[in-house]
């Protein structure tokens, strides 16, 4: 222990004196060896008045006597509760420093936690219903979960039935002490699966949602609960399943949302209803919990099983309907609700079916969801997360939904060939903000708008061919879209980085497999000037990132013509372009680079569009995964036309063959060793979880052997009352029969005296002592019955008692089987 905290003493030693630590000992003694209940308290009282200044001493020397008290003193819950308040301030940081910052109250934690003692009385003291000791038990658990919360995960885990105890404890139904335990809940759960889904298995999900509905909307209680929620299911895929297969959990949870949006509770918005901070938190936490069950993190099936879900139980509703209503919830609550929607009906034909017919009511015209979504697009004003919001909805509308595509781009183009005109109609507004945002001048909208179409040409030639013949307004007549937004390119200023990236990843996507694409953009006649000077001045950009993303992209356009050209004269003559103006090495290392930025890095991510700025907004997730597809191909192209150029001998491509041959074959025992490195992966995943499973059950086996000792020990309690019963009984059937016999020679006695007194008395005395004669035997018959059964139910007890202890041996080597 003075190892442990040897770096404090010194500090300390300069501004205690040693009357003061003299003091501390004297009180520790008083506390253990005093037999007067208010000395013992009065020394307890003092030291918690010293612990701010002294909290090392009367944490070290003091712990042996302050584990007594909790092992020894548990009916004493005065004592019990002024030593829990006393450990609590001892992990309690100065008010100058914060608890990341307090070293000794860390060391303190680590001391506890080191104690067996300590922490076995700890957990006793949890069945003790006293309010004052429960409160300070769980407000000294918390910090010491901030500061040790693996230790302490792990000694609950193989206490058995420490879960258990714990949820009793949120169950209380004193505010007090279930409100801290939903906080201690919080940190003891979080970033551990196996403590998540043992709370689980405890129910903690519906005891949650009932402490929500005995909440008012505007209780921090609410967030509390919400929050340990969020713990629960993020990142936990057995937790996100037993949430959505439980529809009654998806039906709490879609009340909560219409408890705090609804204040009224008749799903009508009050105008004059003015939400507090508190309230839009709690619905904030409500809607971080459904985007943890919907999250693009989330594997695929969890992903589905809960849009069905939210469907099912009408919160996809209530949020489109928040969504769209001026309900003053404030730019957060909007942002949230618009996220959390768009991934409910991300790749879900049913939900994007659901969401593009949900009609709002703009200036008394019904306008489709998508079309009200997309004004933030266009409207500079507007704060940048609503707008990077509206186009992160648009992205999840359009994900694998192949006829929402088709409709959008036939309102663009202005055809409806072959579909209902109606449905078509119902996408002209999208298309009008679109193709305005396009043709802006304003970076972010060029950006967003080029992504808009973007998704609607990826990987799909037939609609890449019908955008050809789409003009870029009603008034032109030849001017394509396609040959307007190459112009645009060719034309933007040096600084407009952002729009030459949008045009970019636009004509890239558009000429990717589509000769005929390539064909026109060939012919334009701006284009190897473009190529030639823009590469070159792309070194002229100050932002390091953004020089390597626009050089990266030029590069990575000027390989897709190259890899797209029919015609091989032109195809020599863009590489000359590449040999002899911009340089075979300086283009591979362009393309090279753009897979190393910040850009592309953040973008590859995940499919998740949440930009912080509208400035560092320049790839998206859809068009990395094209430069994943191609990088290595196009690298190799340049590679070996760099070797042509050079003029290698034919020995030299000999060896070179050679060597990509051995090249090849390192390649494939590095495969070789990769795919054992997954299998290996996946192996101790299957063992992760099944380590959780094993603990699982040997937690629910130690709790049935728990309850099975318990009825053993009632069983041996009741036989021991049995047992002297049976003693008892024994000493009075004895005493009985020494009445009756005194009793017996009485009665003789006195039938003797009687008889003597009669003058013929043989006839009526015969006929009465046989009489009583009968009632003797009887009662003696009555009474050898019932010791007779109270004799066969002692020696029932008494085999019942012999067989537990056997049957508890077999269920501990049941269990040691199971955890081997």
């Amino acid at each position: 222990m003075s190892d442990l905290l040897a770096p404090y003493n010194y500090a300390e030693k300069l501004s205690i004196s040693e009357d003061e630590i003299m003091k501390v000992e004297d009180l520790v003694s008083c506390i253990e060896n005093s037999t007067i209940f208010e000395d013992r308290l009065d020394a307890i009282l003092y030291l918690k008045d010293l612990c701010p200044k002294m909290r090392l001493h009367i944490g070290t020397l003091g712990l042996h006597a302050y584990i007594d008290i909790l092992k020894v003193d548990t009916e004493n819950t005065t004592l019990v509760h002024h030593v829990l308040d006393l450990l609590k301030l001892l992990l309690q940081p100065d008010c100058e420093s914060s608890i990341e910052e307090d070293f000794l109250g860390d060391s303190l934690a680590e001391l506890f936690v080191s104690k067996p003692d300590l922490m076995d009385a700890i957990f006793q003291i949890m069945d003790t219903f006293d309010f004052s000791v429960r409160k300070s038990l769980v407000q000294f658990l918390i910090p010491l979960f901030r500061f040790r919360s693996l230790e302490l995960r792990d000694i609950i885990i193989n206490q058995g039935n420490g879960i258990c105890k714990i949820v009793d404890l949120l169950q209380d139904q004193r505010e007090v002490i279930r409100n801290n335990v939903v906080l201690m809940l919080s940190e003891m759960s979080r970033g551990n699966g196996v403590i998540q889904q043992m709370l689980v298995y405890e129910n903690v999900f519906q005891i949650l949602f009932s402490i929500i509905q005995d909440e008012s909307p505007q209780s921090i209680v609410i967030e509390d609960c919400l929050f340990l929620m969020y713990n629960l299911l993020k990142r936990n895929d057995g937790n996100q399943k037993y949430f959505f297969e439980d529809m009654n959990l998806v039906r709490l949870l879609t009340e909560t949302f219409d408890k705090l949006i609804y204040p009224g509770g008749d799903r009508n918005f009050d105008v004059d209803y003015e939400y507090s901070k508190q309230t839009v938190t709690n619905i904030i936490f409500a809607l971080e919990c459904v985007r943890a069950l919907v999250s693009t993190d989330n594997i695929q099936e969890n992903i589905v099983g809960a849009q069905k879900a939210f469907s099912q139980t009408g919160l996809l509703k209530t949020l489109c309907h928040a969504m769209f209503t001026d309900a003053r919830l404030g730019l957060d609550v909007v942002y949230q609700t618009i996220i959390t929607t768009s991934e409910i009906i991300r790749g879900n034909p049913q939900n994007q079916d659901f969401f593009i017919n949900t009609i709002v009511h703009q200036e008394r015209k019904p306008i489709c969801s998508l079309a009200v979504l997309m004004e933030p697009l266009i409207v500079e004003r507007l704060p940048f997360k609503l707008r990077s919001a509206a186009l992160y909805s648009y992205m999840c509308y359009v994900h694998n939904n192949e006829n929402g595509k088709n409709l959008i781009s036939k309102a663009i183009i202005g055809k409806s060939d072959g579909v209902n005109s109606s449905a078509v109609d119902k996408f002209s507004i999208v298309s009008y903000k679109i193709m305005r945002a396009i043709k802006s001048n304003k970076p972010f909208q060029v950006w967003g708008g080029c992504l808009c179409l973007l998704y609607l040409l990826f990987e799909n030639n037939q609609r890449k061919e019908d955008f050809l013949s789409c003009k870029i307004d009603d008034y032109s007549k030849t001017l394509s879209l396609f040959e307007w937004i190459c112009a645009s390119l060719f034309r933007q200023d040096r600084s407009r980085n952002q729009i030459k990236s949008a045009y970019l990843m636009l004509i890239t996507t558009w000429i990717d497999n589509f000769p005929p694409a390539v064909k026109i953009l060939m012919q334009q006649n701006d284009l190897m000037q473009f190529f030639s000077s823009e590469f070159q001045e792309c070194s002229f950009i100050v932002n390091e990132n953004e020089q390597r993303t626009v050089k990266g992209l030029i590069a990575f356009l000027l390989m897709t013509i190259y890899n797209n050209i029919e015609e091989s004269k032109e195809k020599d003559s863009i590489m000359q372009l590449i040999k002899y103006r911009l340089g075979i090495v300086q283009v591979s290392e362009a393309i090279e680079k753009l897979s190393q930025t910040e850009f592309y890095l953040v973008a590859a991510s995940k499919p998740t569009f949440n930009p912080k700025t509208s400035v560092n907004v320049y790839l998206d997730y859809q068009f990395c995964k094209l430069i994943k597809v191609y990088e290595k191909k196009y690298l190799d192209i340049l590679m070996s036309k760099n070797r042509e150029n050079n003029g290698e001998s034919i020995d030299v491509e000999n060896i070179l063959n050679e060597h990509k041959k051995e090249v090849a074959s390192k390649n494939e025992e590095i495969k070789n060793l990769k795919d054992e490195l997954e299998k290996a992966k996946v192996e101790l995943e299957n063992l992760k979880h099944q380590n959780i499973t094993l603990q699982t059950s040997s937690f629910k086996t130690t709790q049935d052997l728990t309850d099975t000792i318990k009825m053993l020990n009632e069983i041996k309690l009741k036989n021991q009352s049995l047992e002297s019963e049976t003693n008892f009984l024994k000493e009075n059937v004895c005493l009985w029969q020494q009445e009756a016999g005194r009793f017996k020679q009485w009665a003789d006695e006195w039938q003797a005296y009687q008889i003597n007194q009669l003058p013929n008395p043989q006839d009526i005395v015969v006929s009465q002592l046989t009489k009583q004669v009968e009632e003797l035997n009887t009662l003696l018959d009555s009474g050898y019955k019932a010791y007779d059964q109270q004799g066969k139910t002692l020696l029932y007890y008494i085999n019942l008692c012999e067989q537990k202890p056997k049957n508890v041996n077999d269920n501990e080597d049941n269990e040691n089987t199971t955890n081997c």
